[in-house]
């Protein structure tokens, strides 16, 4: 058994994030909920009534203000103010902050179609050159179990939907990675639709670049699918569902 010592930080994380879930018998209570939201506000009705005589008071205060002809001009000026200086530049502040972010998604989009990643020949490839096709990156370690679960239906919506321009490609993030990888190829099947079969799908060699060039993979494992254009349509982190996969898959072709 390895030791935790020897063990490299990224897969130690890794393999315990993968065991990470959600609680699928957690069911949202409504009834429950806003049972103690009334209990809480009934708590807090001493405290409300006092609110509202602060903001009585306040009010009073501003009509007899307003009542003044000067405090009236001095409101007037703080309104010009506020509508000629602060609100238009923090108006064209939001709007160089959202142009900013769009952007930025685009060199995103951008690095992630263009971004080599090598094959087990050590050939370049991309996601930039598979486009026309629906394509399914997925993220996965010889050793994740819950990658494991996956491959087959990988190696289905391949067999299934390949014909009809759809691709999967898989992308190993093994630290030890050709070595790792190619005997994990040559000896493993899985059962798919009663047959045990290999990997058909292209297998490439990713490394930590891989990942944040992706967005940043922050567990395995994770996929992600990309429309015929080259946009990113979804991610999933974690294991996948079968059937939510399939009908994206099916949306897209």
């Amino acid at each position: 058994m390895e030791k935790n010592s020897e063990m490299p930080i990224n897969r130690w994380v890794d393999e315990r994030l993968t065991t990470l879930g959600s609680d699928s018998e957690w069911e949202p209570n409504a009834i429950r909920g806003l049972a103690h939201l009334q209990e809480r506000l009934r708590n807090r009705s001493g405290r409300g009534k006092r609110w509202l005589w602060v903001i009585a008071a306040a009010a009073g205060t501003y009509l007899c203000l307003m009542a003044l002809p000067a405090s009236r001009a001095v409101a007037q000026r703080c309104l010009n103010y506020c509508s000629n200086e602060i609100w238009p530049s923090r108006a064209t502040s939001d709007s160089n902050v959202l142009n900013a972010k769009l952007a930025k998604d685009q060199v995103d989009a951008s690095t992630i179609l263009d971004f080599p990643i090598r094959d087990l020949q050590g050939h370049a490839v991309t996601v930039g050159q598979y486009k026309g096709q629906v394509v399914l990156v997925n993220f996965w370690a010889t050793w994740c179990s819950p990658c494991l679960t996956e491959m087959p239906w990988l190696i289905s919506f391949q067999e299934k939907y390949g014909p009809r321009g759809f691709t999967v490609l898989g992308v190993s993030l093994d630290v030890d990675g050709r070595n790792a990888v190619v005997p994990f190829i040559e000896s493993r099947r899985f059962e798919v639709n009663n047959h045990r079969e290999a990997l058909d799908y292209p297998i490439l060699l990713g490394t930590n670049d891989t990942g944040e060039a992706f967005g940043g993979i922050i567990g395995l494992p994770t996929s992600i699918l990309f429309s015929r254009d080259g946009k990113k349509v979804k991610t999933i982190t974690g294991i996948m569902n079968h059937d939510d996969v399939e009908r994206a898959i099916q949306g897209l072709l």
